[in-house]
């Protein structure tokens, strides 16, 4: 039994203690950071998030005045840098580039992660667009061609795309039930990785990212993009809707960290990383690579992953027929 002496005699101690791990907090957040930032990339070295996450680490760089070290650790689609970040130390030192299709992979299987309890939302950055690509020399000169060729050899045609889960996946789920074509879908670690096979004829077809570059330099053919309006750097090239399917694919990537981070840390972070994002010549690397610069700060960005989880949710039970 705490006798009244003891409890009020207890009061300044508790009281100390709690001062001194708020100075000790605030004390760390002033001198954040101290040493190199990891940054977890979960997709392959060279394709389109790696070379953006590149990019704006080696800028937020000179603004934190310490590097931003980019890990690279592809698979799981997309989800071993935020499985990674979620049991790491909420100290701003060890952060991942976020997918969007994280939100909706955690309700079609077992993940080990919760997007809305585990992670710390800081910065929205970019949306990447996707595109239907074929090898320069393939017979099929439009979608059309594609399609018709792929409803008469039903389940004979490979498409790759990044997944299960991730956003090409399934909008040509989406596709293949509207022009009413059953499609051999193979799931590839990265975009770079699809779009590698389409160009050594494994597959037929890729439908995904990092196209811009490889279409630019004639490598491959864009027959269609699955964004809401055409891109400025291929005007010619329909979107899915101009073609008369209501499909449109984009896939946000943010940065965050593990749940629990101190808030001036986060900061700190977020305005380095969206300096970086206003930098000119991340302007021009946005225009080659066909993406969207999609910012949000932590606030919004938070809302928007709660949005998205519950968005995804329907997007699994009715196009995917349920999930995990």
């Amino acid at each position: 039994m705490i006798t009244g002496n003891l409890r009020r005699s207890c009061v300044p101690v508790l009281m100390a203690l709690l001062s001194a791990l708020t100075w000790a907090g605030s004390a760390t957040a002033q001198t954040f950071p101290s040493r190199p930032i990891t940054m977890i990339v979960p997709f392959p070295a060279g394709g389109a998030v790696d070379v953006q996450a590149r990019f704006l680490a080696q800028s937020a760089s000179k603004e934190l005045g310490q590097a931003v070290v980019i890990v690279n650790r592809a698979g799981a689609s997309g989800s071993l840098g935020p499985l990674a970040v979620r049991t790491a130390a909420p100290d701003g030192y060890t952060l991942t580039m976020f997918g969007g299709n994280l939100f909706r992979l955690q309700h079609m299987q077992k993940v080990g992660y919760d997007s809305l309890k585990d992670f710390t939302y800081i910065i929205r950055l970019v949306d990447f667009g996707f595109g239907i690509t074929v090898a320069p020399d393939a017979p099929w000169k439009t979608l059309a061609d594609l399609l018709a060729h792929a409803r008469a050899n039903p389940g004979i045609v490979t498409v790759g795309a990044i997944g299960p889960g991730a956003a090409g996946h399934v909008a040509i789920t989406q596709l293949g039930k509207l022009a009413g074509v059953q499609l051999n879908y193979i799931p590839y670690k990265g975009a770079i990785e699809s779009q590698q096979a389409v160009i050594g004829r494994q597959i037929d077809f890729a439908a995904d990212t990092a196209f811009a570059p490889l279409v630019s330099a004639g490598t491959l053919r864009l027959l269609a993009v699955m964004n809401e309006a055409r891109n400025p750097g291929f005007a010619s090239v329909p979107t899915l809707k101009d073609l008369g399917f209501d499909v449109v694919a984009t896939s946000s990537v943010g940065v965050v960290g593990p749940s629990g981070m101190d808030p001036q840390v986060a900061k700190t972070i977020h305005d380095a990383f969206y300096k970086a994002l206003r930098d000119p010549e991340f302007a021009k690397l946005v225009e080659q690579q066909a993406l969207a610069v999609r910012y949000l700060g932590s606030a919004a960005y938070t809302e928007f992953a709660a949005q998205q989880v519950a968005k995804e949710k329907l997007i699994v039970t009715e196009l995917l027929g349920g999930g995990k």
